[in-house]
Protein backbone atom coordinates (compact mmCIF):
# COMPACT_ATOMS: atom_id res chain seq x y z
CA UNK A 1 0.00 0.00 0.00
CA UNK A 2 1.51 3.63 -1.16
CA UNK A 3 0.71 5.90 1.64
CA UNK A 4 1.01 10.11 0.84
CA UNK A 5 3.58 11.94 2.47
CA UNK A 6 0.40 13.66 4.61
CA UNK A 7 -0.37 9.87 5.76
CA UNK A 8 3.37 9.16 7.02
CA UNK A 9 3.72 12.41 8.68
CA UNK A 10 0.37 11.49 10.34
CA UNK A 11 1.92 8.01 11.67
CA UNK A 12 4.40 9.98 12.97
CA UNK A 13 2.23 12.33 14.88
CA UNK A 14 -0.07 9.39 16.15
CA UNK A 15 3.37 7.51 17.51
CA UNK A 16 3.97 10.74 19.09
CA UNK A 17 0.17 11.09 20.60
CA UNK A 18 0.73 7.62 21.78
CA UNK A 19 0.65 8.84 25.45
CA UNK A 20 -2.14 11.22 25.14
CA UNK A 21 -4.07 8.33 23.33
CA UNK A 22 -3.01 5.80 25.99
CA UNK A 23 -4.91 8.54 29.18
CA UNK A 24 -8.61 7.04 27.90
CA UNK A 25 -9.48 3.57 30.00
CA UNK A 26 -11.58 3.26 26.99
CA UNK A 27 -10.19 4.74 23.75
CA UNK A 28 -13.01 5.62 21.25
CA UNK A 29 -11.34 5.85 17.84
CA UNK A 30 -11.40 5.26 14.41
CA UNK A 31 -9.09 5.45 11.26
CA UNK A 32 -10.85 6.13 7.82
CA UNK A 33 -8.83 5.74 5.13
CA UNK A 34 -9.28 7.15 1.63
CA UNK A 35 -7.32 5.14 -1.24
CA UNK A 36 -7.52 5.73 -4.93
CA UNK A 37 -8.26 2.51 -6.77
CA UNK A 38 -6.29 2.83 -9.80
CA UNK A 39 -2.90 4.52 -8.09
CA UNK A 40 -3.72 2.37 -4.53
CA UNK A 41 -2.49 5.65 -2.72
CA UNK A 42 -4.16 6.66 0.52
CA UNK A 43 -4.84 9.02 3.18
CA UNK A 44 -5.89 8.54 6.95
CA UNK A 45 -7.95 10.59 9.33
CA UNK A 46 -8.60 9.74 12.71
CA UNK A 47 -11.68 10.17 14.73
CA UNK A 48 -11.82 9.76 18.12
CA UNK A 49 -14.21 10.88 21.20
CA UNK A 50 -13.43 11.76 24.74
CA UNK A 51 -15.12 13.19 27.64
CA UNK A 52 -13.08 16.65 27.82
CA UNK A 53 -12.67 17.10 24.37
CA UNK A 54 -14.06 20.43 22.56
CA UNK A 55 -15.58 21.34 19.54
CA UNK A 56 -12.97 23.65 19.21
CA UNK A 57 -8.87 22.95 18.29
CA UNK A 58 -7.97 20.68 21.68
CA UNK A 59 -3.98 21.35 21.79
CA UNK A 60 -3.46 17.94 23.83
CA UNK A 61 -5.73 15.68 21.29
CA UNK A 62 -6.22 17.46 18.00
CA UNK A 63 -3.79 17.79 14.37
CA UNK A 64 -4.03 19.80 11.86
CA UNK A 65 -3.72 18.62 8.27
CA UNK A 66 -0.48 19.30 6.50
CA UNK A 67 -1.91 21.61 3.00
CA UNK A 68 1.83 22.67 2.45
CA UNK A 69 4.07 20.32 -0.47
CA UNK A 70 7.60 20.05 0.64
CA UNK A 71 10.02 21.00 -1.64
CA UNK A 72 11.40 18.51 -3.72
CA UNK A 73 8.88 15.78 -2.29
CA UNK A 74 5.92 14.57 -4.67
CA UNK A 75 2.85 14.89 -2.89
CA UNK A 76 -0.19 12.25 -3.44
CA UNK A 77 -3.45 14.39 -4.41
CA UNK A 78 -5.14 11.45 -2.38
CA UNK A 79 -6.20 14.17 0.91
CA UNK A 80 -8.83 13.74 3.89
CA UNK A 81 -9.42 15.68 6.07
CA UNK A 82 -12.03 16.74 9.12
CA UNK A 83 -13.86 20.20 8.83
CA UNK A 84 -14.27 21.86 12.15
CA UNK A 85 -16.92 25.28 12.00
CA UNK A 86 -14.35 28.02 11.53
CA UNK A 87 -12.89 25.84 8.42
CA UNK A 88 -9.72 24.58 9.83
CA UNK A 89 -9.04 20.87 8.74
CA UNK A 90 -7.73 18.07 10.94
CA UNK A 91 -6.36 15.07 10.29
CA UNK A 92 -6.82 14.06 14.24
CA UNK A 93 -10.14 15.13 15.52
CA UNK A 94 -11.61 15.00 18.77
CA UNK A 95 -14.79 15.64 19.86
CA UNK A 96 -16.83 15.17 23.06
CA UNK A 97 -18.30 12.29 23.50
CA UNK A 98 -21.74 12.45 21.66
CA UNK A 99 -25.67 12.13 23.69
CA UNK A 100 -27.60 11.07 20.67
CA UNK A 101 -25.40 11.95 17.50
CA UNK A 102 -22.35 14.02 16.01
CA UNK A 103 -22.24 14.75 12.11
CA UNK A 104 -18.56 15.06 11.13
CA UNK A 105 -18.54 16.87 7.55
CA UNK A 106 -14.98 15.83 5.88
CA UNK A 107 -12.83 17.44 2.96
CA UNK A 108 -11.71 15.33 0.34
CA UNK A 109 -9.62 15.59 -2.63
CA UNK A 110 -8.13 12.60 -5.37
CA UNK A 111 -7.90 11.52 -8.57
CA UNK A 112 -9.79 11.31 -11.78
CA UNK A 113 -11.45 8.01 -10.97
CA UNK A 114 -12.61 5.70 -8.20
CA UNK A 115 -12.15 6.19 -4.76
CA UNK A 116 -13.10 3.94 -1.77
CA UNK A 117 -14.08 5.56 2.14
CA UNK A 118 -12.46 2.76 4.48
CA UNK A 119 -14.32 2.78 7.83
CA UNK A 120 -13.87 -1.43 8.76
CA UNK A 121 -11.75 -0.87 11.46
CA UNK A 122 -13.62 -0.26 14.46
CA UNK A 123 -11.51 -2.00 16.70
CA UNK A 124 -11.03 1.24 19.19
CA UNK A 125 -14.70 2.14 18.78
CA UNK A 126 -17.26 1.38 21.38
CA UNK A 127 -19.47 -1.14 20.11
CA UNK A 128 -22.30 1.03 21.02
CA UNK A 129 -21.85 3.30 18.58
CA UNK A 130 -23.40 3.67 14.71
CA UNK A 131 -22.21 5.06 12.02
CA UNK A 132 -24.15 6.78 8.72
CA UNK A 133 -22.53 8.23 5.88
CA UNK A 134 -24.08 10.78 3.77
CA UNK A 135 -22.85 11.43 0.22
CA UNK A 136 -24.36 14.74 -0.65
CA UNK A 137 -23.71 14.78 -4.19
CA UNK A 138 -25.72 11.36 -5.37
CA UNK A 139 -27.91 11.81 -2.11
CA UNK A 140 -27.05 8.23 -0.50
CA UNK A 141 -27.13 7.51 2.57
CA UNK A 142 -24.92 4.30 3.49
CA UNK A 143 -25.18 2.57 6.88
CA UNK A 144 -21.77 1.59 7.61
CA UNK A 145 -22.65 -0.66 9.97
CA UNK A 146 -23.91 -3.14 7.25
CA UNK A 147 -21.20 -1.84 4.34
CA UNK A 148 -17.81 -0.54 6.28
CA UNK A 149 -16.51 0.64 2.34
CA UNK A 150 -17.86 3.11 0.08
CA UNK A 151 -16.91 3.06 -3.44
CA UNK A 152 -17.12 6.54 -5.50
CA UNK A 153 -15.73 8.14 -8.08
CA UNK A 154 -14.25 11.66 -8.35
CA UNK A 155 -14.48 13.95 -11.51
CA UNK A 156 -11.66 16.96 -10.76
CA UNK A 157 -13.58 18.93 -13.48
CA UNK A 158 -16.85 18.71 -11.19
CA UNK A 159 -15.99 20.03 -7.58
CA UNK A 160 -19.24 18.89 -6.55
CA UNK A 161 -17.63 15.31 -7.23
CA UNK A 162 -14.97 16.37 -4.18
CA UNK A 163 -14.26 19.27 -1.73
CA UNK A 164 -17.54 18.61 1.24
CA UNK A 165 -18.72 16.02 -0.43
CA UNK A 166 -19.21 13.50 2.31
CA UNK A 167 -20.88 13.71 6.48
CA UNK A 168 -19.97 11.06 8.71
CA UNK A 169 -22.83 11.07 11.56
CA UNK A 170 -22.01 8.98 14.62
CA UNK A 171 -24.88 7.49 16.67
CA UNK A 172 -24.61 6.59 20.29
CA UNK A 173 -27.21 3.69 21.31
CA UNK A 174 -28.06 0.35 21.02
CA UNK A 175 -30.85 0.59 17.75
CA UNK A 176 -29.36 2.52 14.93
CA UNK A 177 -32.27 5.35 14.83
CA UNK A 178 -34.05 6.46 12.22
CA UNK A 179 -33.67 10.39 11.60
CA UNK A 180 -35.27 12.57 10.52
CA UNK A 181 -32.94 15.33 9.89
CA UNK A 182 -30.39 13.84 7.26
CA UNK A 183 -30.27 16.17 4.29
CA UNK A 184 -30.29 13.65 1.31
CA UNK A 185 -33.59 12.78 0.29
CA UNK A 186 -34.35 9.26 -0.34
CA UNK A 187 -33.32 8.29 -3.86
CA UNK A 188 -35.55 8.11 -6.67
CA UNK A 189 -34.01 5.04 -7.77
CA UNK A 190 -32.85 2.80 -5.77
CA UNK A 191 -30.77 -0.56 -6.21
CA UNK A 192 -31.78 -2.75 -4.01
CA UNK A 193 -29.95 -5.67 -5.10
CA UNK A 194 -27.45 -7.33 -7.65
CA UNK A 195 -27.22 -10.81 -8.41
CA UNK A 196 -24.92 -12.62 -9.05
CA UNK A 197 -21.81 -10.43 -7.83
CA UNK A 198 -18.98 -11.42 -8.93
CA UNK A 199 -20.43 -11.59 -12.79
CA UNK A 200 -19.13 -14.67 -14.12
CA UNK A 201 -21.44 -15.38 -17.12
CA UNK A 202 -22.07 -11.82 -19.11
CA UNK A 203 -25.46 -11.53 -17.26
CA UNK A 204 -26.84 -10.30 -13.92
CA UNK A 205 -30.26 -8.78 -12.41
CA UNK A 206 -31.02 -5.87 -10.66
CA UNK A 207 -33.54 -5.57 -8.43
CA UNK A 208 -34.28 -1.89 -7.96
CA UNK A 209 -37.24 0.39 -6.83
CA UNK A 210 -38.31 4.04 -6.30
CA UNK A 211 -39.37 4.46 -10.59
CA UNK A 212 -41.66 2.39 -12.99
CA UNK A 213 -40.27 4.33 -15.98
CA UNK A 214 -37.22 4.30 -18.55
CA UNK A 215 -33.46 3.96 -16.35
CA UNK A 216 -30.12 4.04 -17.95
CA UNK A 217 -27.97 1.24 -16.88
CA UNK A 218 -24.14 2.06 -17.23
CA UNK A 219 -21.09 0.47 -16.37
CA UNK A 220 -17.55 2.45 -15.42
CA UNK A 221 -14.33 1.41 -15.11
CA UNK A 222 -11.78 2.26 -12.64
CA UNK A 223 -11.34 5.53 -14.55
CA UNK A 224 -14.68 6.81 -14.33
CA UNK A 225 -15.20 5.83 -18.10
CA UNK A 226 -18.16 4.71 -19.34
CA UNK A 227 -18.29 1.30 -20.82
CA UNK A 228 -21.30 0.00 -21.07
CA UNK A 229 -24.53 2.01 -21.22
CA UNK A 230 -28.39 0.99 -22.16
CA UNK A 231 -32.14 1.82 -21.89
CA UNK A 232 -34.59 -0.14 -19.39
CA UNK A 233 -37.62 -0.58 -17.94
CA UNK A 234 -37.59 -0.42 -14.21
CA UNK A 235 -40.15 -2.49 -13.37
CA UNK A 236 -38.64 -3.48 -10.08
CA UNK A 237 -36.26 -6.06 -12.15
CA UNK A 238 -33.82 -5.27 -14.72
CA UNK A 239 -32.22 -8.03 -17.00
CA UNK A 240 -28.60 -7.07 -17.88
CA UNK A 241 -26.73 -8.83 -20.60
CA UNK A 242 -23.30 -7.52 -21.36
CA UNK A 243 -21.81 -10.72 -22.64
CA UNK A 244 -18.14 -11.10 -22.68
CA UNK A 245 -16.41 -7.39 -23.82
CA UNK A 246 -14.99 -6.47 -20.40
CA UNK A 247 -12.05 -7.82 -18.73
CA UNK A 248 -12.04 -9.39 -15.16
CA UNK A 249 -12.18 -6.27 -12.68
CA UNK A 250 -14.02 -4.15 -10.18
CA UNK A 251 -16.52 -1.67 -11.77
CA UNK A 252 -19.24 0.83 -11.16
CA UNK A 253 -22.71 -0.20 -12.27
CA UNK A 254 -25.01 2.53 -12.26
CA UNK A 255 -29.13 2.81 -12.75
CA UNK A 256 -29.82 6.15 -13.56
CA UNK A 257 -33.32 8.13 -14.48
CA UNK A 258 -34.24 11.75 -15.27
CA UNK A 259 -33.40 12.76 -11.33
CA UNK A 260 -30.31 11.19 -10.22
CA UNK A 261 -28.26 7.77 -10.78
CA UNK A 262 -27.77 5.53 -7.77
CA UNK A 263 -24.60 3.45 -7.75
CA UNK A 264 -23.01 0.14 -6.47
CA UNK A 265 -19.84 -2.00 -7.04
CA UNK A 266 -19.51 -4.55 -9.55
CA UNK A 267 -17.39 -7.29 -9.82
CA UNK A 268 -16.82 -9.24 -12.97
CA UNK A 269 -14.68 -12.27 -13.06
Amino acid sequence: MKLSLHALILLVLVFVRTVSFSQSESPNYIPVSLKNIQKGETDILYLRFEQDATNSFDNHYDAYKLSMPTPGVSVSQVLLASVMDNNIQLSIDARPVPNTTDTIPMNLTGYNGFHTLDFSDRSSLGADYHLLLVDNYIHNIINLDQNPVYTFDIQNSNPLTFGRRFDVIFMVGSVLPVTQDIKPAIPSIQIDNVFPNPVSAGRFTIHCSGDDGDVIVAIYNALGEKVYGNIYSANGIIEVEIGENLIAGTYILGVKNEKEENRRKLVIE
